[in-house]
């Protein structure tokens, strides 16, 4: 019987916390396979410094050059285990919520603060111990062109099979499917993979899937241990070397840390605690950031004229974490100021066509599962630091471009995390 010309990786992941990913109506959720590639396609980005030479024979290419579809197919069984869906409301984690000072702090709501907004009750997936997710990539076999030398055909294949497994590792490690991820939910672990019986170069699937290690019934520290060790075996043996453009996306290179949180949370709810705990650990310490509080409003003042007021010269630090970053100040609105507040965006470069009008943060959290329950893990990738990769400018008045700023303050926040 004659070999096929292509592969089925198994995959299958738990899923630890809420999942907020729709289709059309994107209030009710729905698994759809788009997504899972797209997460695939962000991590194998992650991966190899290389990827830019790769990606569009794996992934496909819809830009403007020509449209190709890719070798990888991507299918998915329907999710199992729990699937309820209610509403997200903050009143169902108002047990979290804790009066420090004139506000309230909630950790679970600080991270979903989009989900219940006005009339937008986003309704999600409730994990489940036994809630998995189960996908099959088709992999397709490079085409053999006439001239093409075998040992060219044969790395391009292995390039194929170890960017898409260190996609769907780092996938069941950092990250996680739906809308914020980068804050923890829809957090997945990989628990399991197989690749088909007949797959072409079979053994050698099989060899690279032993160099990264599944995601079992381990203690924290194991876990950890774990991941370094498949870390240190993508960033030194299947993808060597700095990316050519150092800040083009977020990676796994040289400056990357994570933390883990050292308590576990058990329980049905356990998720919920997690969440609270690695929320409010970021909330805290972004209300405490100084001096970026009182710099923006002597700011808003020097804009209203006000003698008191002094102008920006440098971003704010915490635009960090993040970009769009808005600052209100009711004082202010209450005296009358306009404007009396500040928003801060990616400053257009030239290269620009249209102005961005976002930054994703390179603080990642994840949601894990460890012996003694789940615990937050805060990754701080390699690559783009917003503010600073582009500058910061300001929404109201267009050409502004600030100092930048750098990652020292994110430094700082995993060297609060306990």
């Amino acid at each position: 019987m004659p070999t096929p010309p292509f592969a089925v990786l198994t995959l299958e992941y738990r899923l630890n916390t809420p999942l907020f990913l729709g289709g059309a109506e994107p209030n009710e959720p729905e698994i759809r396979a788009p997504s899972l590639r797209g997460a695939l396609h962000k991590w194998f980005r992650a991966a190899d410094p290389r990827f830019g030479d790769h990606e569009f024979g794996l992934f496909g290419n819809a830009g403007r050059d020509g449209a190709s579809q890719g070798r990888l197919t991507v299918r998915l069984d329907p999710l199992t285990g729990g699937r309820e869906t209610p509403e997200f409301r903050k009143a169902s984690f108002g047990r979290f919520t804790q009066r420090v000072g004139r506000y309230d702090r909630n950790g679970v709501t600080y991270l979903g603060f989009p989900f219940d907004m006005g009339v937008n009750l986003r309704r999600y997936i409730v994990p489940t111990p036994s809630t998995r997710l189960i996908a099959r990539l088709v992999v397709h076999c490079p085409p053999v062109r006439i001239q093409a030398k075998a040992a060219s055909i044969e790395a391009q294949a292995t390039r194929d099979r170890r960017g898409l497994l260190a996609a769907a590792w780092l996938l069941g490690r950092l990250g996680g499917l739906g809308a914020r991820t980068r804050r923890g939910f829809g957090s997945l672990d990989l628990v399991g993979w197989q690749i088909s019986p007949d797959a072409p170069d079979r053994e050698r699937w099989l060899a690279d899937m032993g160099a990264l290690p599944l995601v079992g019934s381990a203690t924290p520290q194991r876990w950890f241990q774990d991941f370094a060790n498949g870390r240190h075996a993508l960033r030194t043996q299947w993808f060597p070397g700095a990316p050519g453009k150092p800040d083009a996306v977020p990676h796994i290179g040289d400056r990357f840390k994570a933390v883990m949180l050292t308590r576990g949370h058990e329980g049905d709810q356990g998720w919920q605690s997690a969440l609270n705990e690695a929320g409010r650990s970021l909330q805290d310490f972004r209300a405490l950031t100084e001096p970026d509080y009182t710099a923006v409003k002597r700011h808003i003042l020097a804009r209203n004229r006000a003698p008191e007021g002094q102008f920006l010269t440098a971003a704010p630090r915490r635009a960090a974490f993040g970009l769009p970053l808005v600052f209100r100040f009711t004082s202010l609105k209450n005296a009358g100021m306009r404007p009396s507040s500040a928003e801060f965006l990616p400053a257009p470069t030239e290269k620009d066509r249209r102005p961005p009008v976002r930054q994703g943060s390179p603080l990642y959290l994840h949601v894990l599962r460890a012996t003694d329950g789940l615990h937050g893990l805060f990754a701080l990738m390699d690559g783009p630091v917003p503010g600073l990769d582009p500058r910061a400018g300001e929404a109201r008045f267009a050409g502004t471009r600030f100092a930048p700023t750098d990652r020292s303050v994110l430094e700082q926040f995993l060297a609060t995390l306990r």
